[in-house]
């Protein structure tokens, strides 16, 4: 939704299609970070909006991030954070005007 997508949207698994993948160092607010591409439907990915560095060791991200019945929230990541065997990467919208 964030993205502005055509409807049904994307998925974790085809969320690629409409991103570049940049490395740690050039993530900027509203970038994504997550587990995305071939094996990651259902539990198998997640994806969240990058928000900031919580400091300077840039170890921690915070996010605004869907959760189920939580609702979207504002949170706090670990870079690199895990879900199932895939670690998450950061991306960058291929359509940013």
């Amino acid at each position: 939704m964030a993205l502005h997508t055509n409807h049904p949207g994307y998925s974790t698994v085809t969320l690629p299609e409409i991103a570049v993948r940049i490395e740690w160092d050039q993530l900027q607010e509203g970038d994504f970070v997550g587990t995305l591409g071939a094996g990651t439907g259902g539990d198998d990915g997640h994806v969240v909006l990058f928000h900031s560095w919580v400091d300077s060791s840039r170890k921690r991200f915070k996010t605004l991030e869907c959760r189920g019945s939580q609702g979207c929230v504002a949170s706090e990541r670990p870079k690199a954070f895990e879900v199932g065997s895939k670690s998450a990467l950061p991306y960058k919208y291929k359509r940013v005007i």
